[in-house]
């Protein structure tokens, strides 16, 4: 649905609410300012050895909407899939209980990693080399055989969803997952995701009790991957190929359960630097059921709480996407040696309804390439820089996948002892943690495309 930024048919209540929307101290610009972060303690994870998995249909974000009330995939309601022996098997006894972010391999390894013919299978089945090394050529270690699972399991725990809810939009946010992930709420479908590691949102409006009790349980199905330096080589699941990207079946921790106005929700938000390292052009992308939504940026100094700059939303392509270009002459650059971050708050307010507001943080900076073709090179700032960097190939300690905050920190000061002022992120997608603590303590971070390209397409012969 289109969103204006025009004020002129807007309810005389709108002014109000916007000029009050504006916190006056630091420690209210948390993300969700309308939620609350879920536990990553109490979780339980069970795995469902009998699960059918390995022809399921498969559905790009593209494909799945809402209708009547229900989550469909090309206009079909998507398959519902309770746990083998019913919802029942997920009691306070099954599996293991379990902190995020975790993965299966985590807490099972070798426990299911034979193959149908019940004989131990190399850790990446498509590298023969693990299972029997070439004639001549060393034996490679073999403890890995045998370790990995492929397949369906659960991550679940019951959650407070608070009366005060009730009659609003309730949404799970979720940071990543691998490889499909599908969420329930109370034995109904409310989210499904095929992406790869990024982040999603569950509708858990029609399927929540506030203020009474709430199971939340996430199916993740593993169908493949790898644990080795392998760059390219799809697989297939069904009737689709994927990269197979690392290999563990796994959630993220830093779930958000949110709760918006019928009328009006920021689904999304993010800034891009410009060339002019002192604006940037931000953006929001808002639902809304009324074309006169107004949407307000606030740029904020996270110390003292004080609105720096203030604009109105404009159309960037006529649907829901609203952009803002915020200039602050004063704004203290974010340098490799200065790190320095501000807040940007969007607020969201539609005629007779209630705002919404979301808060991200963003820096000031600009950077890229000069002089291509004569005398290139990089300059931050408009300085120059030379970067020293290494590769991560993304194999977090504890469950393989995701790292805890401690481990994305432990990371990045790593790199700073060795000199280093970037990182790249090996043929992986980069994990949120990782990137608020480069962003906190002063490294750049890039992402190595590479073998992407096999994603789309074979490789020229």
């Amino acid at each position: 649905m289109a969103v204006g930024a025009s004020a002129n048919a807007l309810s005389k209540n709108l002014p109000g609410l916007l000029a009050q929307s504006s916190p006056n101290a630091a420690s209210q610009f948390l993300w969700p300012e309308n939620g609350t972060l879920l536990p990553d303690e109490g979780w339980r994870l069970w795995v469902d050895t009998k699960a059918l998995w390995e022809s399921d249909k498969i559905f790009l974000p593209e494909d799945i909407a809402w209708i009547n009330g229900r989550l469909c995939g090309k206009g079909t309601p998507l398959p519902v899939n309770p746990p083998t022996g019913g919802w029942n098997v997920l009691g306070t006894q099954a599996g293991k209980q379990v902190i995020l972010p975790t993965s299966v391999e985590q807490h099972f390894w070798g426990m299911y990693g034979a193959g149908k013919d019940g004989k131990p299978r190399p850790y990446t089945p498509q590298e023969y080399r693990y299972a029997k090394a070439p004639s001549g050529a060393p034996a490679d270690d073999d403890v890995p055989q045998n370790g990995a699972y492929f397949g369906v399991s659960w991550f679940y725990r019951s959650i407070d969803i608070p009366a005060s809810m009730r009659g609003k939009r309730i949404f799970l946010h979720v940071r990543a997952a691998h490889l499909r992930a599908e969420v329930y709420l109370n034995g109904q479908l409310c989210g499904y995701s095929i992406m790869e590691e990024l982040p999603f949102d569950a509708d858990l409006t029609q399927a929540a009790r506030p203020g009474g009790e709430n199971r939340l349980t996430i199916r993740i199905t593993n169908p493949f991957g790898r644990f080795d330096w392998v760059d390219g080589l799809n697989a297939a699941w069904g009737a689709v190929s994927l990269y197979r990207s690392h290999g563990f079946g796994a959630l993220d921790r830093g779930m958000t359960l949110s709760a918006h106005p019928a009328a009006i929700r920021i689904s999304d938000a993010w800034a891009l630097n410009t060339s002019d390292p002192r604006t940037l052009v931000a953006y929001a992308r808002v639902e809304a059921s009324n074309t006169s939504a107004h949407v307000r940026f606030e740029l904020i100094d996270p110390s003292s709480g004080k609105v720096l700059v203030t604009t109105d939303g404009v159309y960037d392509d006529k649907t829901s996407l609203i952009r803002a270009t915020i200039t602050h002459g004063d704004a203290r650059l974010w340098d490799i040696s200065k790190p320095h971050l501000y807040y940007l708050r969007i607020t969201a307010a539609a005629p007779n309804s209630d705002l919404d507001a979301r808060t991200i943080p963003v820096a000031f900076r600009a950077y890229g390439p000069t002089g291509i073709g004569t005398n290139a090179m990089f300059r931050l700032n408009g300085r120059r820089i030379r970067l020293y960097s290494a590769i991560s190939w993304g194999y977090w300690g504890l469950n393989g996948m995701f790292p805890v905050p401690e481990l994305a920190e432990k990371e990045v000061r790593a790199a700073q002892e060795l000199g280093l002022n970037c990182l790249n992120f090996h043929r992986n997608l980069a994990k949120e943690d990782v990137l608020r603590k480069h962003d906190e303590l002063g490294v750049l971070r890039y992402l190595e495309p590479g073998a992407g390209k096999m994603a789309i397409g074979r490789l020229p012969h």
